[in-house]
């Protein structure tokens, strides 16, 4: 009995000491694995360059950067849209930043018992931050006088499922005229590699980056977000963001301003069902403070599109990243495999609706929606398809539009297009007393919506004025009447 309890003893001390091996190994092949999954894509190039596996730990050595094609694209863009004059030495400074890669050094320590500050049982513990032995990582440390500009700390489980946290500590950098303050930012979440599900949430505390006369500033920023990989290309899942102010400061002489966003929140929702996708997004935001006293409340605009086919999404992405810039800058010479995509796209009758369209302004409120469907079988055949040529989507989409707002926020709307009439007949000559363009605005504003209701363009709402706009089966409609649309090419 004894001598089998010490050959159990023993045999569970070699599988002690071997797991840790043989799930280094593991490590290794599944770094090089899952890096491969996860940042999969035409832009990003993440490279695994060393790997020093130990008995109970390693040290894994990753480069992030952008990708040859990526940046031949981008050189391709520039040479397209730059004057001749410099242009090398513009591409070869573009290129010397294009090519500068991140290097990540990876700690890892193997399971199935990890000794650290405490001990832990599982697959393997991590810790991931920028290599300090690079030289512009080391001289951007000590400019910044932190210890490291970011760190990530993992444990995975036998599970599969990658519990993470990561941080920024806050740093200043002050050159010159620029200054770039960040008051920390951090990550928590888990990733699902069997299902490539990631669930985070990041949050950054403060950011304020002044260069010049201008300062650009945001407070409080939060991302939360559930999301499945699906594709190369697409995740599905929501996303939710908020950001208590953004502000942008200009103390220019000959051009002051403010402009200020308070409480800001972004939500997303992606969904496949029967290869079919959606997308709901809604956007609020509290208040925004303009210059010359501008200002509007409560905005709110909610997107939704539906009844995508994801096969011919895939597609479209994947054809427009193997092409050449060149191929895909013009807007009047789509390439042909683009064209059969967006054919495919269209071809499953997508729809989108955006609704609200809703602030105030002057506490007083507007509302819209705008509905958008598009009937796949008014496509002509692929190979007659163009989609630059209007009469295509004349036949095709059907459209609805509403408007809802305030009589005194009209009247406001019809005093500003009645300004700037007559502030541009003065350009052209009229003899118009500026300093009473102010006073025959508000005087003509009356007369436009007196106009406007007389010939249909609006009707009475009770509060204010309403209007619809349709277009359906080739005809114009305002208010139920019939509009000329003018010629189409």
């Amino acid at each position: 009995m004894k001598k089998g309890l010490l050959i159990v003893i023993a045999l569970l001390v070699v599988i002690a000491l071997a797991l840790p091996q043989v799930i280094g190994m593991q490590t290794q092949e599944q770094l090089n694995t899952r890096v491969a999954e996860i940042w999969s894509n035409k832009v990003f190039d993440v490279r695994p360059t060393a790997y020093d596996r130990g008995w109970f730990s390693s040290v894994a050595r990753v480069e992030l950067g952008f990708t040859e094609d990526y940046k031949n694209q981008i050189e391709e863009s520039i040479r397209q849209n730059s004057a001749e004059a410099q242009l090398d030495l513009k591409i070869a400074n573009l290129r010397e930043y294009l090519d500068t890669t991140i290097p990540l050094r990876v700690d890892v320590k193997h399971g199935p018992f990890i000794m650290g500050d405490a001990y832990s049982f599982g697959l393997a513990t991590t810790e991931t931050h920028i290599d300090s032995d690079a030289e512009w990582v080391e001289e951007f440390l000590n400019l910044a006088q932190i210890p490291y500009l970011f760190e990530v700390r993992t444990f995975t489980g036998f599970s599969g499922v990658t519990d993470f946290d990561a941080n920024m500590p806050a740093f200043t950098i002050q050159q010159q005229d620029m200054r770039l303050a960040v008051t920390g930012v951090e990550m928590t979440g888990t990733f699902e590699y069997a299902d490539l599900r990631l669930v985070s949430d990041t949050r950054l505390n403060g950011l304020e980056f002044e260069a010049g006369d201008l300062k650009t500033a945001l407070r409080n920023m939060s991302i939360q977000s559930d999301n499945v990989k699906i594709s190369e290309f697409l995740w599905t899942g929501t996303v939710k963001g908020g950001l208590d102010e953004f502000s942008m400061n200009s103390t220019a002489p000959q051009n002051p301003f403010l402009m200020k966003m308070d409480n800001l929140a972004l939500t997303s929702d992606t969904r496949l069902a029967d290869e079919r996708l959606s997308v709901d997004i809604d956007y609020k935001i509290a208040k925004i403070s303009m210059p010359d006293g501008i200002a509007v409340d409560d905005l709110e605009i909610g997107v939704a599109v539906q009844n995508i086919d994801f096969t011919t999404v895939e597609y479209f992405y994947e054809i427009q990243q193997s092409m050449p810039a060149q191929a895909t800058g013009s807007l009047t010479d789509i390439p042909p495999e683009l064209q059969a995509a967006l054919h495919g796209m269209f071809s499953s009758s997508p729809s989108m609706q955006i609704d609200p369209i809703a602030f105030k302004w002057k506490n007083e409120p507007l509302t819209a929606n705008i509905n958008i469907d598009i009937n796949g079988d008014n496509l002509p055949p692929q190979d007659e398809f163009d989609v630059m040529n209007i009469g295509v989507w004349m036949n095709m989409i059907s459209a609805t539009m509403n408007i809802d707002l305030s009589q005194p926020l009209a009247t406001e709307f019809a005093t500003l297009a009645a300004r700037q009439q007559l502030y541009a007949a003065v350009q052209q000559g009229a003899q118009i007393p500026v300093d009473q363009i102010d006073t025959l605005a508000e005087q003509q504003a009356p007369i436009l919506l007196l106009t406007l209701k007389q010939q249909g363009m609006i009707t009475d709402g009770g509060h204010g004025y309403v209007t619809e706009i349709s277009y359906i089966d080739g005809k114009l409609l305002v208010n139920g009447q019939p509009r000329p649309l003018g010629p189409m090419q």
